[in-house]
């Protein structure tokens, strides 16, 4: 049997459906979905290619280059504010990776989960300043459920400073790659802005 995850278009995609499919059938049964077992059904989900692909294409996405770079860059901003946290803190050298994941990786799923709404990966926008909004304020909306899941997954608390800071430094780090993204839009040194 192979997990994988659906969306219900006439909810926007969601909520989320984890479901088991039998080999060589159509068949699906639904599971029981526990909390503790939500990052590793996520990371079985995303690392599978299909799965990957069906996730994009249940959300309208169809990838072209720019927004590979928007992704790859949104992911970077991600894993540079996780480090830079714990740079602060003087713990870069000494925090486990699985405590620098337990941030990172709630970052990113809370940041898929809102990609229904916020449209932050329709070129058309990404590539526009008025839209810098979007991307900016999608990092605010998704922080929140990202340290809950944090918390979730450390068995700890949610402090509300704590998201204020991931929220704003996250934010910030968003808007400042979004705004380079733009600028290199406009000047033409993107491959994405030039006629096929």
């Amino acid at each position: 049997r192979i997990l994988s995850v659906s969306f219900s278009p006439s909810t926007h995609h969601f909520p989320i459906y984890i479901c088991e499919i039998d080999q060589g059938s159509s068949t699906r049964h639904p599971a029981v979905v526990r909390t503790g077992d939500i990052f590793v059904q996520v990371s079985n989900f995303l690392n599978t290619h299909y799965g990957l692909k069906y996730l994009l294409q249940s959300m309208n996405i169809k990838l072209n280059s720019g927004q590979i770079v928007l992704i790859g860059g949104d992911l970077l901003v991600m894993a540079l504010v996780t480090l830079a946290g714990f740079a602060t803190h003087q713990e870069l050298g000494t925090a486990p990776l699985p405590r620098i994941l337990a941030v990172f990786l709630p970052m990113v799923a809370a940041w898929l989960a809102i990609l229904p709404f916020s449209r932050v990966y329709e070129l058309e926008l990404a590539s526009q300043a008025r839209y810098l909004w979007r991307p900016v304020w999608a990092m605010v909306l998704c922080m929140p459920f990202a340290m809950w899941l944090r918390a979730a997954w450390l068995n700890g608390t949610v402090l509300p400073l704590f998201v204020l800071v991931m929220a704003g430094t996250s934010a910030l780090g968003i808007l400042v790659w979004r705004a380079a993204f733009v600028w290199l839009g406009r000047i033409g040194k993107s491959p994405w802005t030039k006629s096929s």
